[in-house]
Order: structure tokens, then sequence, then C-alpha cells
């Protein structure tokens, strides 16, 4: 059963990549066919349709994962892992293109591009803070259905570190034309997800081993002496009770005092105490 999940979970995250991520590749060398254009305008309106194919391709991805997660933890809701998923893709293309798009290079100014090795270690630093992001958000939504939920932030950004520069190698070394952009987005997002699916797969393969967290019971107040002396009017005794509730109502506190101080009720034949 581990080796099928493990399988199910690696194919969930490296399906959803490669069609996300080539989808989202597709489109930026089709937008940028032609370079990036000067006007602050169309730069502004590539970053918007970016970021929705990057949204979709977190949608892709996180419902992939919840198909999967949904045996672990079958209460775990949906909408709620999509959603903080394609949140957290939005924001993780959000980074990735503000300097493409708006950095100094864009504008002609003398700078040098960076080494294939500084490029990568950009990458790799990048997954590493987005993964730990991305692991934090989405174990806010595991906490209440398993248990060592942090776990899965670690993992995360292991995972991503690992698996990002392919992509940015990819972007640094694709064709220019949007079709041969994709193929090679698509061969990127497979190594990506693969990564990201065998590592964080040691987390998921650890809450199929521990129960799942108990809920919370409220505090149990302290014992009620007027709970516990609150007079039974049908049978004419006292009743003991522990544990919360109510104060016994001024009716009963009243006949209670009665019984006991003033000797009324089933002693009311007699005289009082205090009378000679």
């Amino acid at each position: 059963m581990r080796r099928r999940l493990f399988a199910k979970w690696v194919l969930a995250c490296s399906v959803g990549e490669v069609f996300g991520f080539g989808l989202a590749a597709w489109t930026v060398a089709l937008l940028l066919v032609g370079g990036t254009p000067d006007a602050f305008g169309q730069r502004l309106s590539i970053l918007v349709v970016v970021l929705s194919v990057g949204a979709l391709e977190g949608t892709m991805l996180g419902a992939l994962q919840w198909s999967v997660l949904r045996r672990v933890a079958p209460t775990l809701s949906g909408n709620a892992w999509v959603g903080v998923t394609a949140v957290m893709a939005l924001l993780g293309w959000l980074g990735g293109m503000l300097v493409p798009l708006f950095g100094a290079g864009t504008y002609d100014l003398p700078v040098r591009p960076p080494s294939a090795l500084l490029v990568l270690g950009f990458a790799a630093l990048f997954g590493v803070a987005a993964g730990a992001l991305i692991g934090l958000a989405q174990g806010l939504v595991l906490r209440p259905h398993v248990a060592r939920w942090t776990s899965w932030i670690w993992t995360n950004a292991l995972g991503w570190g690992l698996g990002l520069p392919f992509t940015f190698l990819s972007a640094r070394t694709a064709p220019q034309t949007p079709l041969d952009a994709a193929v090679s987005g698509a061969w990127a997002g497979l190594a990506m997800g693969v990564c990201v699916g065998v590592v964080t797969s040691l987390a998921l393969l650890r809450f199929t081993r521990e129960e799942p967290p108990a809920r919370r019971q409220p505090p149990r107040e302290p014992w009620s002496l007027a709970a516990a002396m609150q007079l039974d009017a049908a049978g004419g005794r006292l009743e003991g009770t522990l544990g919360p509730s109510a104060p016994a109502p001024e009716s009963a506190q009243e006949a209670r005092f009665g019984q006991v101080i003033s000797l009324d009720g089933p002693f009311s034949d007699r005289p009082p105490f205090h009378q000679k």
C-alpha cells in the first residue's frame, strides 16, 4: 500500500507540473516572441496573463495532489487545498517574472548576464524560500487532519529547492519558438515534479504511520458546590453532581437553606431550635 501511495503521489506531482509548467512556458514564449515590450502597460498586461496561467498551474497541481491526499486525510477539504496551492503558485510566478519584465536588463542598461552557476544557485535559494512558503500554507490546511504537520514545510522547501533550478535552466536555454519552449518546459516540469513528489513523500508516508491529532476537549470546570447540593424537588432529597453545571436556581437555594438551617419541610412539626 505504501509503495502504491508513493507512486501515485509522485505521478500526481509530475503530471501536474508537466502540463502546468509546460503551458506556462508556452504562454511566456508566445507573449515574448517579439522581445520584451518597451511600454509599461504592455509589460503589465503580460504579467497579468502569466499570473493567470500560473494560478491555473497551481490549480492543476493542487487538484492532482488532493486526489491522493484524501486517501490519507479523508476529511481534507479539496477547495481549501486547491485554493491555497493556486494562490501560492500565483505568488511564485509573480516573484519569478518581476525581474525579467521590470528588471534593469529590460531597459538596455549595461548589465552583464549572470553565469549559469549563479542562475542555478539563485534558483535553488528561490526554490527553498518558495517551497517553505508553499509548505507552510498547505501545512496549515493539513494541520487539523494529520499529526506533525510541520514536516510538510521542510520537505517542500527541499523538494522545490532541488526542482526549481531545472525550470530556470530550461528558460535560459529554451529555443525562441513557443512550441519548443512548451516541450522544454514540460521536461523541466517533469524533473521538478519528480523532485517535489519524491521529497514530500517522506512526510506523506509519515502521516500514514501516525494517528490524526485528537480533537481538543474544553477544560472541565471545577466542582460546583451549588450544583452538588441542588434539591431534587420530586424526591425531597439532595443530589450530588460533579462537572460543569449551572448555579442552582434561587428558589432551590432558599428551599435548601430552609431545610438545613431553619429545619422546615420534613421537620416542620418540630418547634424551631431557638424556641424553648
